[in-house]
């Protein structure tokens, strides 16, 4: 059995190490890799070794063991689950970490005492704190790292892509200049309500901007951010002063500035609708569900500027209001689309209109 325990550590060593290479290069099979040499370890080495050290120990040593080995079990699927992104990774790392320090350890320590009552049992213990203190860092600093590095890269498209919507709408209003001389009963009307729509959908963007910029200066009130990104930003993982900046302390909060933005987009949603007169089948605003939360453990119900904002990250504030900022663009855009849609039909109704009065239909007698 000692044989076939060895000949499979080494396997799955080999395998895993090739997997991470793979992994790391991009290459095809890599998870497969990973997951069959990984799933080898658990499944057979440490399973093999665990009776092997079952059989050759009794009593307090023998669960000692026990614990060691599903404490590895469980760091060695976290790892598994954090290389291939699969939810739960360190949730499951975590829970190994903690098996490891709050029973493991204990355990050692007695078994270690009882064997050389003499010797300084802290000498077996202290090593194995420090090195799963460390492996617990990196995981977590990994993930936090590789959390940023995607919430920052999903802000830059979310960026881009409000700034392809104001070019569109840009396009749209030079239509109306163009037409709104030639045809100015159809199409002035509907260029005030659309240059209207336009002045408060800016305001609006203005204020989200200058929220940006606040609440970035408080945890940043020294430097530079002029042009800066989320990925360059320090205090990333503030919450305190952008939830004190954004819902204050007392909830439900009337002075926080989370209050002030869901106030400014009702009201840029109220005069859409009141610009617009949509009907009831399709009314154009701003997507933004301001209902309340209501949490599954607690069963408690949060208000939007709480669910939205309290306890939250400042790199994830910063996500939102872009995304906030680019539903007001969009909402812009579609609402003058709609009126320049509206002033076509208007003026081909106009030529059919006059068409009909200067050539009569031929079957009215």
């Amino acid at each position: 059995m000692k044989k076939v325990t060895v000949i499979f550590g080494i396997l799955s060593a080999l395998f895993i190490v090739l997997g991470v290479c793979f992994k790391t290069f991009h290459q095809p099979g890599a998870d497969i890799l990973l997951i069959s040499s990984i799933g080898g370890f658990l499944m057979v080495y440490l399973v093999l070794l665990c009776i092997q050290k079952i059989i050759a120990t009794r009593g307090l040593e023998m669960a000692m063991n026990i614990v060691k080995y599903a404490s590895y079990l469980y760091l060695a699927m976290g790892a598994l689950f954090l290389i291939n992104n699969y939810p739960g990774a360190i949730m499951i790392f975590d829970l190994g970490c903690c098996v490891f320090v709050a029973v493991f350890l204990p355990l050692k320590y007695v078994v270690q005492k009882k064997k050389n009552p003499d010797s300084s049992p802290l000498n077996k213990v202290l090593p194995s704190i420090i090195v799963i203190a460390l492996v617990f860092l990196l995981i977590n600093r990994s993930l936090y790292n590789r959390l940023f590095e995607s919430i920052a890269y999903t802000d830059i498209q979310v960026n881009t892509m409000s700034k392809s919507v104001d070019t569109s709408t840009t396009h749209l209003l030079m239509e109306f200049e163009l037409n709104k001389t030639q045809f100015a009963m159809q199409f002035a009307p509907k260029y005030e309500k659309a240059l209207t729509i336009k002045h408060l959908s800016d305001s609006l963007v203005d204020f989200l901007n200058t929220c940006k910029a606040e609440v970035i200066h408080l945890t940043n009130p020294d430097e530079d951010l002029t042009n800066f990104g989320l990925e360059d930003l320090s205090g990333r993982a503030n919450t305190i002063k952008p939830s004190l900046y954004f819902v204050k302390n007392s909830l439900p909060d009337k002075s926080g500035q989370a209050y002030e933005i869901r106030k400014r987009i009702e009201a840029l949603n109220d005069s859409i609708k009141t610009i617009c007169k949509a009907d009831e089948t399709h009314q154009i605003s701003v997507p933004v569900l301001f209902g309340s939360y209501k949490s599954h453990k607690t069963g408690r119900e949060y208000t939007w500027e709480e669910a939205m904002f309290e306890q939250s990250m400042l790199i994830t504030d910063l996500a939102y209001l872009d995304v906030l900022i680019l539903s007001v663009k969009q909402t812009e855009k579609e609402v003058v689309n709609s009126l320049l849609l509206d002033a076509r039909s208007e003026t081909m109704w106009t030529f059919w209109k006059k068409y009909k009065e200067l050539v009569p239909d031929r079957h009215t007698k």
